[in-house]
Formats: C-alpha cells, sequence, structure tokens
C-alpha cells in the first residue's frame, strides 16, 4: 500500500504536473495558483463529505488528490490555450499586454484626480474588462485631452482606444459599433443672456474647445460667426469660464453636466448642434483587431456593463446605444 503524501511531497507533486503540461499545452501558469486553487476545491470537498471520510484511508484521499490535480492542472491548460487560440488578438496575447489611450478630464473617459493621481472613468473600466477578457495585462497610456490622442498613432503608442466618433477620425483608426450616445450643447458662465444654441454663433462670441476634440473638429466646420477659443485640456477651458474669459464651453452635454459644478452659476443649454456617438477604435487596418473589439463592445451593451459604468460614475444626459431615449440618465 503506497504511502500517503506528506506536504512537502503535495507540493513537488503539484510542480511537477504544472511542469508536465506546461510542456504538453504549450502555456505557462503559476504552480503556487494551481496549488491553491486545488487545495481550496479538494479541501472543501473534503468537508462536505466528512462524515463518509472517517472510514475512509489516507492513501485513498491521496490518490484522489492525485487524480484531481491531474484534472485541474488540465482544465487550466486548456482554458488558457483556448483564450490565446483566438488569431484576432493573437499579437497582443504575445506581448502579455493591452496599451489603451485615456484622454484625460471628460468624465464619459477618465478624470486623473489632482491629489491622489488616481485614474478612473468609463474608458479605463472597459479597459479594464477587455484586457482581462484577451487575457493580458492593462497598460494605460494617459494623454492630456482626448484630442491628444490620435497623435500617438504615429508613433505606435496605444492598441485601443475609446473616443468620440466623428469622421475625421475615421482616416486614422477603425470604429467599434457605438456603445454610448449623447448630444453636443454649451455651457455658458454665469450671468449670461444666452438660452439658445442660435445665440451663440455670433459675431464676437468665444467659444472654448479641448484643441483636437469632437466639438473643436465639429463647430469647425459648422460655425460662420463666432470665435474657437482652443485649449490644451478641459481643467483650462473651466478656468476661463469661471473667469468670464469666453462666452460658452461646447461640449458632450454628458460632460458639461458633471463639470458645471466647478464653475458657479454656469448653466446647460437646453438644445443641442449634433448628436455623437463613443466607440472603441483601433489604429487604421487592424482588421482582426477591430473584429474582437466590436464583439467585446457588444457584448458590454448585452451584459450591462456599459449601463453600470455610466450609473457608478454618475453621468447624466447620455445613454446606452440601443437603449430607450427615456432611459437616458
Amino acid at each position: 500500500m503506497p504511502m500517503p503524501m506528506s506536504p512537502a511531497e503535495f507540493g513537488n507533486f503539484i510542480a511537477t504536473e504544472t511542469e508536465k503540461w506546461g510542456k504538453v499545452s504549450g502555456q505557462r501558469t503559476s504552480s503556487r495558483d494551481l496549488d491553491e486553487r486545488f487545495r481550496i476545491e479538494y479541501f472543501m470537498e473534503s468537508e462536505r463529505s466528512e462524515m463518509d471520510s472517517w472510514e475512509e484511508p489516507v492513501t485513498s484521499k491521496c490518490e484522489k488528490a492525485s487524480l484531481g490535480i491531474i484534472a485541474l492542472v488540465a482544465c487550466v491548460f486548456a482554458a488558457q490555450a483556448q483564450q490565446a487560440r483566438d488569431p484576432r488578438v493573437a499579437d497582443l496575447v504575445q506581448t502579455g499586454k493591452l496599451r489603451v489611450a485615456l484622454g484625460l478630464g471628460s468624465p464619459t473617459l477618465a478624470i486623473k484626480d489632482p491629489k491622489s493621481g488616481e485614474v478612473r472613468g468609463p474608458a479605463l473600466d472597459l479597459a479594464r474588462s477587455l484586457a482581462t477578457k484577451i487575457g493580458v495585462q492593462l497598460e494605460p497610456v494617459e494623454y492630456q485631452r482626448p484630442g491628444a490622442i490620435l497623435q500617438g498613432i504615429r508613433n505606435n503608442e496605444w492598441d485601443v482606444t475609446f473616443l468620440v466618433a466623428i469622421p475625421e477620425r475615421s482616416a486614422e483608426a477603425d470604429f467599434s459599433p457605438a456603445y454610448m450616445q449623447t448630444d453636443y450643447t454649451y455651457l455658458v458662465p454665469a450671468g449670461s443672456l444666452k438660452h439658445s444654441v442660435a445665440d451663440i454663433d455670433q459675431p464676437g462670441v468665444r467659444i472654448a474647445v479641448p484643441r483636437g476634440d469632437g466639438s473643436d473638429l465639429s463647430l469647425t466646420k459648422m460655425l460662420k460667426h463666432a470665435e474657437l477659443v482652443r485649449a490644451e485640456s478641459i481643467a483650462a477651458i473651466i478656468d476661463m469660464v469661471r473667469a468670464g474669459q469666453v462666452d460658452a464651453y461646447a461640449g458632450p452635454r454628458v460632460v458639461l453636466l458633471k463639470l458645471s459644478n466647478q464653475a458657479p452659476g454656469s448653466r446647460v443649454l437646453e438644445n443641442g448642434f449634433g448628436d455623437i456617438v463613443y466607440v472603441a477604435m483601433v489604429p487604421k487596418g487592424n482588421v482582426d483587431r477591430i473584429a474582437y473589439v466590436s464583439d467585446f463592445i457588444e457584448e458590454a451593451k448585452s451584459s450591462g456593463l456599459v449601463q453600470r459604468t455610466i450609473d457608478q460614475h454618475g453621468l447624466t444626459g447620455i445613454q446606452v446605444v440601443g437603449a430607450k431615449a427615456s432611459d437616458a440618465r
């Protein structure tokens, strides 16, 4: 009759089986993780059958342990192999990381706390979920404003990003299906006499926009009389609004509603000047990658992930694409 395994022998057994299955599958994993996962599963099962185990020989338990760990290791490597087999993201799996560009300053994308340095927002939430789905490490790539993100394409700085979809950006990036929708409008300072979009495009009116953002690109084509004042960050625009240096700040309604409390007395106009949607983007020409990311976006909508991140960050004036208009918050 074989002798029962000691803790040390049990650990060596796990390491041996990990190495064996790693060679067979070509995958890598941690024997510590397998050890921990097996111990939890095996000994929870032992607790459930405690009464029956009083008369069970120790060797029987060890034999079951041997078979159990082999099965567990096989399952782990099979899952990893299945994940890695998707050829659409094979290049990302090979590098072991997903570089996601984050445009800071917009509540619909990512905000960075000036004191703690913590970054949070819907784009980061989606980025984390996408990296987890692929099975790689997330590597955020931060930009001072959303409009600066596409500049990073020229230096191959990122793999995926989340932005407002506008035709000008399609020359450099491919788009996923839309996942959030809102509209463009204006935030006006305290005491402003302007109450509609028609009041804004007038001679002498100064409109602040983040340089290169969707509002900048859209208004550049639309405006006939008003002047655009391009800023390097959204924070700089809020300072202009507070100081009365501009007559309006143009942007997505959801962003303006979220930031209006930073400029006391300011208000967001009721009507807008264009509907917009948010999409995931990848550098132009990555057909397989955008197909994979597009599938992820559809899953994020149908699973409720997009709605949860909208709710978690307290966003209003925006809704999940495909949701009823009455669901906008």
